[in-house]
């Protein structure tokens, strides 16, 4: 009985492929603790980056983004794009695009939206998705969180960037 009980939970764990890369070089303005943080997260190919206010999450999930080759997709809390857009060109003039519709999505690159804007996006597919302050889906109801799980479920890259991890 306990054998079979075992093979049963043993079904259950999900077995992910390898989906990481390692890059030859990261951003050098980063201090050393952001490089190591984007080479383990790059590495792993699915994280999440728990980084205190001030650590430089903006900075660290912008440089995990433009090391993924194809459409990549942050989602951000509302008001909070506009400084992402701005870091990631400070950072490497990395142009991310703010999108409000699905046909907004054209060719392979970075592209942001709002949580609020996220179902605009349907039918959409990602080779990499960034949820920034990703601990505010906890706000919603589960069946938000259930949506942004099963939207997200097919994508190779995905990674939860918050400060506040509880």
């Amino acid at each position: 009985m306990a054998l079979a009980y075992a093979e049963f939970v043993a079904s259950k764990r999900k077995r992910h492929g390898e989906f990481g890369l390692v890059p030859d070089e990261v951003h050098h303005s980063l201090f050393d603790f952001q490089s190591a943080i984007v080479r383990w997260a790059l590495k792993k190919g699915r994280a999440c980056v728990f980084a205190g206010t001030g650590l430089g999450k903006t900075r660290i999930q912008c440089e995990v983004m433009r090391h993924i080759p194809g459409k990549r997709f942050l989602v951000v809390p509302l008001a909070v794009a506009e400084q992402t857009i701005t870091e990631a060109l400070d950072l490497s003039g990395m142009r991310i695009q703010r999108v409000h519709h699905a046909d907004d999505i054209q060719a392979d690159g970075v592209y942001i939206v709002n949580y609020d804007r996220l179902h605009h996006v349907e039918g959409v597919q990602f080779d990499a998705v960034g949820l920034d302050e990703s601990s505010i889906i906890k706000s919603h109801d589960g069946a938000y969180r259930q949506y942004i799980q099963e939207r997200f479920s097919r994508t190779p890259y995905r990674f939860a960037f918050t400060a506040t991890p509880s």
